[in-house]
């Protein structure tokens, strides 16, 4: 019987690379493209089914709307409403298991593992076990002062939300674990490019399965932005980015406020508690935040697709109020 795997994690915490050094394995089979809307689906037709007025034809009108089938449409790929037919309607494991298994890369048959790597989840971890209950976690967890600067170069966001949005992430999900964290495997990012094959032998052994040393290359390029744009292997120099393109006020100011969570993860340098941002002062960076957003989405994809796409996208949102 095919099993669930689901990896999450703040952005760029290395989640799409894990993902493609697990897809390299020929017992895993994770889909290319990130979900977004299991979470939102859910909430839209409710948990219990049974009255719901969730129907095949409904089910593929949500799906085509998504940023998800966006992707998968691109690539040449379709979903027709005789497939959704033949799944138990009323059942989340089942269409879950559906979507995640029918788009999953078609170059396999004999996986064990099927699986989403979208790493907003860790804001949603309780629904997600609660529909797929048998289903493996991994959580990336990348160091917040390379987090942050990566954000700030990726997408032209606030180094000091990102902090904040780092801090929120990891507390939820550390609170949301306690009753299936023996189902949950911690990957730090750095443990993964520095000490990529030990890495990778320890989580095979959580999933029970053999290590393949084929899961040290990549087919493909993991990123198309940032540092480790266009390049087919491991970058094992990636990180402690921020202690020469940060200056020391900086990373100061993003320890301050990561601080509760860094020092579990972390050594602080230079901060020694927590000090935290405005309200008001977050919710002004937010809103520069998303502009820069949509610009980024504008010119990656005109101004019409880029706008819908961002409205899509960013519906997904992480709960900040736990910080203030």
């Amino acid at each position: 019987m095919k099993k669930c795997l689901l990896i999450v994690g703040m952005p760029r915490s290395g989640t799409k690379l894990f993902r493609n050094l697990c897809n390299q394995h020929s017992l895993l089979n994770i889909t290319e493209f990130e979900t977004h809307f299991f979470p939102f689906l859910i909430n839209k037709f409710g948990y219990n089914l049974e009255n719901s007025e969730l129907t095949p034809e409904s089910l593929l009108k949500y799906i085509e709307s998504t940023t998800f089938y966006y992707n998968i449409q691109n690539m040449g790929r379709q979903l027709r409403l005789e497939d959704l037919k033949k799944i138990k309607i009323k059942d989340w494991n089942s269409i879950l298991t559906f979507i995640l298994t029918f788009f999953a890369p078609e170059d396999k048959k004999d996986y064990l593992y099927f699986g989403d790597k979208t790493p907003n989840y860790i804001y949603h971890l309780p629904l997600l076990k609660k529909v797929l209950p048998d289903a493996k976690v991994v959580v990336l967890i990348r160091d917040p002062r390379d987090y942050a600067l990566s954000i700030k170069k990726t997408w032209k966001k606030s180094l000091y939300r990102a902090a904040i949005n780092w801090r929120c992430g990891m507390l939820k999900m550390m609170n949301d674990i306690s009753s299936f964290s023996k189902d949950v495997y911690f990957v730090k990012y750095e443990d993964l490019i520095t000490n990529s094959q030990n890495t990778m032998k320890d989580f095979c052994s959580f999933l029970n399965i053999p290590f393949e040393e084929k899961m040290m290359t990549l087919k493909k390029p993991t990123e198309y932005v940032g540092s480790t744009k266009g390049k087919k292997y491991i970058v094992g120099s990636n990180y402690n980015k921020y202690k020469l393109d940060l200056s020391k006020r900086k990373i100061k100011r993003i320890e301050e406020l990561s601080f509760e969570m860094l020092s579990n993860w972390y050594t602080p340098e230079y901060a020694t508690s927590e000090v935290k941002m405005s309200k008001f002062s977050f919710q002004f960076l937010k809103l520069r935040d998303g502009l820069n957003a949509w610009r980024h989405h504008i010119k990656e994809k005109t101004f019409f697709k880029g706008t819908w796409y961002f409205y899509k996208l960013h519906r997904v949102k992480g709960n900040q109020e736990i910080y203030f």
